[in-house]
């Protein structure tokens, strides 16, 4: 089934990013598939989405420590947290697995989409957003493990 289909099987667009939750939300796609299932992951140790209580983190880019004025929970179906050391392990095997470079927000997306893959049926198509590129983190101690 191509992606342009009007029946777009989509069942979720992991994002990090605030404005890529609204947007996806919102977009043509979820026009097409009002059963669209939208998920935005969050760090885990500043989880202020999800309720809890600000922290430090090193997953640039996301848990501000706040809820951002432009966050509509209104389009988001479910939230999901990974910790600074997932995220990281993930953008590492993206590295080495699939050549792929990406930030450590862009491991945290990854992470939620491979967790709800565990949870869909099989059939079922997953989207996520790689956000940015590991270019701006060449000095982060994790890429030297």
């Amino acid at each position: 089934m191509s992606a342009s289909n009007n029946d777009f099987p989509g069942r979720a667009v992991p994002s990090s990013h605030g404005d890529l939750v609204d947007a996806n939300g919102r977009a043509s796609v979820r026009q097409r598939n009002p059963n669209l299932h939208v998920v935005a992951a969050e760090p885990a140790e500043s989880a202020v989405l999800s309720g809890t209580s600000k922290g430090s983190h090193r997953i640039e880019g996301i848990g501000i420590g706040f809820v951002p004025p432009a966050w509509k929970p209104a389009f988001v179906n479910e939230l999901q947290s990974a910790t600074t050391e997932e995220a990281m392990q993930i953008c590492r095997r993206l590295a080495r697995e699939e050549g792929l470079f990406v930030g450590v927000s862009s491991g945290a997306n990854v992470l939620a989409a491979l967790t709800l893959a565990q949870t869909v049926p099989r059939d079922s198509v997953i989207i996520t957003m790689l956000c940015d590129g590991g270019e701006r983190y060449m000095s982060e101690p994790f890429w030297s493990l």
